[in-house]
C-alpha cells in the first residue's frame, strides 16, 4: 500500500470530480491500494488507470497510450477516441456508446441523433 500516494489522490480535485461524475456514463470506478484510480468501459482498451504525476492527472490506457486529464470533459474525449476507433469492430456493445456516454458526447458537440421515420402498414 502507498499511503502517501492514496492521499495524493484521493485529495486530487480531477479525480474528485471523476469519481463522482463517473455514475452519468455507467461505468466503475475503483481506488488501488498503490496509489490510482482504475476506471472502465474504454471500449477496445477496457480499464484505464488514473494515476497521480508530477502532480497533474494523467489516464494510462491499452497501447501505452497515456493522456492528461485535466477535467471531466478530457475524460469525455478520450471515451470518445475508443468508441470511435472501437465501433466498427463487429462487437454490438461497442456500436452504441451507451445512454450516459451519448449524452455527454452530444453535449460536447461530438455525436448527433438522427432519426429516420419508416412508414409500415398496420
Amino acid at each position: 500500500m502507498n499511503t502517501e500516494a492514496l492521499i495524493e489522490l484521493v485529495s486530487n480535485p480531477i479525480i474528485k470530480c471523476i469519481a463522482e461524475s463517473v455514475k452519468v456514463i455507467g461505468v466503475n470506478f475503483s481506488i488501488h491500494p498503490d496509489g490510482y484510480a482504475v476506471i472502465n468501459g474504454l471500449f477496445k482498451s477496457g480499464e484505464g488507470q488514473l494515476k497521480i504525476e508530477h502532480g497533474s492527472v494523467f489516464l494510462h490506457q491499452r497501447y501505452d497510450r497515456i493522456s492528461e486529464i485535466n477535467s471531466w470533459d478530457d475524460l469525455i474525449y478520450v471515451y470518445y477516441h475508443w468508441w470511435n476507433s472501437s465501433k466498427n469492430r463487429g462487437y454490438d456493445g461497442w456500436v452504441h456508446p451507451g445512454n450516459g456516454l451519448t449524452d455527454e458526447f452530444k453535449r460536447l458537440g461530438l455525436v448527433k441523433t438522427e432519426v429516420i421515420e419508416k412508414v409500415i402498414p398496420i
